[in-house]
């Protein structure tokens, strides 16, 4: 019988092992080293190889027998980790039932799969580890039995599993919401919980760190430096620590689910939980996890990606520079256009205009393009060479005029600087199409049509960052085909890889790039990871996922005009005196008085207070001084629509109530 069973295991070493059962294996050895297992009933666990080696003088010949038959089959990626339990007094049954063996055979991922019965006598436990826990199984606590002794499992928001009381080893089916889930060879391909109930703990052992909430602020606290933070006041108060999330929502380490109105950082375009990205991410780790693009060298995952931007960007964009962020991308215009007019002979044209209230990142350059002194202040930006005109900011600036006269007037502050500075030094003006950080500022039809007649009158550079626009967050690919105009150079990243993984570029047009190639010689500009491998398959994955799915479609046709919908609603609220919508951008501007446009003293910090209470009512909406502002997954539905727009109502009523508004 033994030998039997073991051979009827072996069968699945003979055929083709897809990547979608090994997909992300992880490794359990320290933690069941450092776990208080007893080691007469725990012998080991590790890697075939090591399994084998460690346990050769006490581990059955049979067993030995079928390790030396999963190494000699090269099968290291299906047994990646494989336990081994021991326990004298008796084993345990191994069994695939006949529904999970339907389901296996229906779909074809192998040929041939048999009924395992029947006990091995001395071992409790051979099996492979899989890093996904089934998601309709998280959150819950489930019972298991290990001969006639029960124990407990958490199944922690995380996806990490935490287990209670002593484990001797463990056999019996669990039980939840009447289904009946068997310790199987069955993997995520088919959605079973094949031994789920030991998986991913690993996670938490790498990271040394237990989940105590409390605990992992004090860590936090001790160690880490956050990004634009007021750090004493987060000392006091702690971060909030999230843990996973999945489609729209987020989870943090006391459980709480929160829908995030931001997509992150303006980014998770395709929300989250895409498996078929992380493994599409493992798969090229595996195959070239890393390899610089410099000295004339390049990788398959670069090529096809740099061909893809090529068809979904505007027309004349055809060559990309990858970089790491959207920082790193205006870096690299900078030098870029300032490259392009020396070698055409014009060295002076150097002068950048940028614009009050933009963000274009957070290095030297990029800080110094923003245009709010709240970004200069920390180090004595913005370097020489930069200059600042009004933003089309109406609400704020426009006065009496009409939103489409103040379109005309805020663009044609671009003319009055060149004439100011002179033509011949100026080399490129940059935009968002839509301000995001600045509090989503949107520009009127007018406006930037007659950016690109004032650009291409004095020959200026136009240059619209898409980083935070681009991949359909307004409803078209690029935020520039949303105002009909065509840049010189185009940035981007966030939507590029969906957040998945660190990458950005900059998209330059045949006229820059024809003068770099015949003129430039070296380009003598790069980074260790432009054009990662891994992140370049990853953003490639991405734009398919955006394509096939339709979600640009989606955002223009279906849910941007139904979350403008909505959004309008809030024109009557007291707090909120102008509401703001293109695609899958909102803002609402909270004011003290609607009629005069007057706004809260800043020591009222009106924006964070409102800030502070969507946290309390798990809605992620982001403050931008007294601007609340939401860009949401362009996964999100009608529905999550409504949701949203409820939970948002809540903390406007919540914050007015504070601020006694009536």
């Amino acid at each position: 019988m033994i030998e039997k069973d073991f051979e009827v295991i072996d069968d699945f070493l003979d055929q083709e092992l897809h990547h979608e059962v090994c997909e992300g294996v992880k490794s359990l050895y320290d933690l069941f080293l450092d776990s208080d297992f007893n080691g007469n009933e725990f012998i080991s666990l590790g890697t075939p190889e090591k399994l084998r080696d460690k346990n050769m003088k006490t581990m059955p010949r049979f067993l030995r027998k079928y390790l030396d038959r999963v190494i000699e089959k090269e099968a290291s990626l299906f047994f990646q980790n494989v336990l081994y339990i021991r326990h004298m007094k008796s084993g345990i049954p191994w069994h695939v039932d006949s529904q999970i063996k339907d389901r296996i055979e229906e779909s074809g991922l192998f040929k041939r799969v048999s009924q395992i019965q029947g006990s091995v006598p001395d071992i409790d436990l051979i099996c492979v580890y899989y890093p996904f826990v089934p998601k309709s199984l998280e959150g819950g606590t489930f019972k298991l039995k290990s001969q006639n002794k029960e124990f407990e499992i958490d199944i922690v928001p995380n996806r990490m599993i935490r287990i209670k009381g002593s484990v001797e080893h463990c056999t019996s089916p669990i039980k939840t919401k009447g289904e009946d889930y068997r310790i199987s060879m069955v993997t995520e391909q088919i959605k079973l919980p094949s031994i789920f109930y030991l998986t991913i703990i690993h996670l938490k052992q790498i990271m040394n760190l237990n989940q105590n909430t409390s605990d992992l602020q004090k860590l936090d606290s001790q160690y880490f430096l956050h990004p634009f933070t007021d750090l004493k006041a987060l000392q006091k108060k702690g971060a909030r620590v999230i843990t996973r999330a999945e489609g729209i929502y987020l989870w943090d380490s006391d459980g709480k689910k929160i829908l995030d109105g931001m997509a992150g950082l303006w980014c998770v375009n395709v929300g989250y939980g895409r498996e078929k990205l992380a493994r599409i991410a493992f798969e090229q780790m595996q195959e070239l996890p890393y390899y610089n693009s410099f000295f004339n060298t390049t990788h398959p995952p670069a090529i096809a990606l740099a061909k893809k931007l090529s068809e979904v960007t505007p027309e004349g964009l055809n060559k990309v520079f990858f970089t790491n962020s959207g920082s790193e991308s205006n870096d690299t215009v900078l030098r870029t256009a300032r490259r392009f007019w020396r070698l055409l002979g014009q060295p002076e044209k150097r002068i950048f205009i940028s614009r009050m209230e933009a963000y274009h990142g957070s290095t030297v350059v990029g800080a110094s393009l923003c245009g709010q002194s709240y970004y200069h202040e920390m180090d004595g930006l913005p370097i020489p060479d930069i200059e600042h005109i009004e933003c089309p900011y109406w609400y704020k600036n426009g006065g009496d005029l009409s939103k489409d006269d103040y379109g005309f007037k805020a663009a044609r502050a671009l003319e009055s600087k060149i004439k100011e500075l002179g033509a011949n030094r100026v080399a490129a003006f940059i935009g968002e199409p839509v301000l995001g950080a600045g509090g989503v500022i949107i520009p009127t039809d007018t406006y930037w049509p007659e950016i690109q007649r004032i650009c291409k009158k004095y020959d200026i550079l136009m240059i619209t960052d898409e980083v935070i626009c681009g991949f359909g967050r307004t409803g078209s690919w690029f935020g520039c085909e949303t105002y009909g105009v065509l840049p010189d150079i185009m940035p981007i990243a966030k939507g590029l890889s969906s957040g998945y993984l660190p990458i950005g570029g900059v998209m330059i047009s045949d006229r820059i790039m024809d003068v770099l190639i015949e003129k430039g010689g070296e380009y003598a500009h790069g980074f260790t990871y432009s054009g990662h491998p891994a992140a370049c398959a990853v953003a490639l994955e991405n734009i398919n996922i955006l394509q096939e799915e339709k979600l640009v479609e989606k955002v223009a046709d279906e849910t941007g005009p139904y979350l403008k919908k909505r959004w309008q609603e809030f024109e009557d609220h007291p707090l909120v005196g102008e509401v703001r919508n293109v695609g899958l951008l909102g803002a609402l501007e909270l004011v003290e008085d609607k009629v005069r446009r007057k706004h809260f003293p800043k020591d009222r910090k009106v924006g964070e207070i409102c800030r502070d209470i969507c946290i309390e009512k798990n809605i992620v909406m982001r403050a931008i001084k007294d601007i609340m502002v939401v860009s949401p997954p362009l996964i999100i539905t009608k529905e999550q629509i409504d949701e949203m727009h409820e939970l948002v109502k809540s903390c406007l009523d919540l914050t007015a109530e504070k601020l006694g508004v009536s």
